[in-house]
């Protein structure tokens, strides 16, 4: 029984008595390098998995930035939206296991994000760079991008059981969706939107309103933070939002944002960088 239990533990192998020396030697020889073999073994596996995933993603961010090359948006819209999503990604599994994401979960929904709006490739541009208002029929055929970028995932002939596939087809169909159920195509709400689509929704929404394009301005970092909290910029998992504050100043950092005060100030005298609760707001 305690030889059960020693392995339920994680003994690699035990010795009885009477023992020799040499025979112990052997033992301990043989166990280490079973462990260099199966170290060596897991870094092989590691590298062709960095190597899957890095060709995935070159391939990705080569045709996402065709398809931004044709929406007028800067060519680091897609970069920011990976980066926003690992970092709230990050953030989330650190602070709650809701969702059980695992590593590659995170990989793939990371290098999913950039193919968010690649139905776009087939709306015409004299809509995707109109200078004013679109009509409510030109915005009809915008949002229909939504739906044509998952249909393209969904027709794929191989992959389509690769989570980088999945993810995406997620990405591409509700990334437009908001919390409350007033988003589109299909108004689903709260927790029928896939977490993966409700991270880049939010890291959407927020490039979007700090970078500039040929027909937007865009505004400072702590104004897109408060655009978002009060619920300006589409509703949001409130959980999310603790996320987006716990790394206000890691995105401000790492997105190159430029934000004279770092610890701003909201209208009720909360700041930003140090309010533990959304609640509070």
């Amino acid at each position: 029984k305690s030889i059960e239990k020693a392995y339920e533990l994680g003994v690699s192998g035990y010795i009885t008595r009477p023992f020799s020396s040499a025979v112990v030697l052997k033992k301990i020889n043989n166990i280490i390098s079973h462990y260099k073999r199966q170290k060596k073994l897991t870094t092989i596996i590691n590298k062709q998995i960095y190597e899957k995933y890095k060709n995935n993603d070159m391939m990705i961010m080569i045709l996402s930035h065709i398809v931004e090359s044709r929406n007028g948006e800067s060519g680091l819209h897609v970069l920011h939206i990976k980066k926003l999503t690992k970092l709230l990604l990050n953030i989330l599994v650190k602070k709650t296991n809701q969702y059980s994401l695992t590593l590659d979960d995170m990989i793939s929904i990371e290098v999913a994000s950039s193919l968010h709006d690649i139905g776009k490739i087939a709306i015409p541009e004299e809509i995707l760079n109109k200078p004013s208002s679109l009509t409510k029929e030109e915005m009809e055929v915008m949002k229909s991008h939504v739906i044509i970028g998952a249909k393209m995932l969904n027709s794929l002939p191989f992959y389509n059981d690769e989570p980088i596939v999945k993810y995406g087809y997620q990405i591409c169909r509700w990334h437009h969706e908001r919390y409350d159920g007033n988003g589109y195509p299909d108004g689903l709400k709260g927790e029928e939107i896939p977490i993966a689509t409700q991270v880049v929704f939010l890291a959407d929404a927020y490039d979007i309103l700090v970078s500039e394009s040929a027909y937007r301005k865009g505004i400072p970092h702590k104004e897109a933070i408060r655009n978002i909290l009060e619920g300006k910029s589409g509703a949001f998992n409130q959980l999310l939002l603790e996320c987006l504050l716990d790394g206000q100043n890691r995105i401000q950092r790492e997105l190159g944002c430029q934000m004279p005060d770092a610890r701003c100030q909201m209208p009720d005298g909360i700041k930003f960088d140090c309010c533990p609760k959304i609640s509070k707001l």
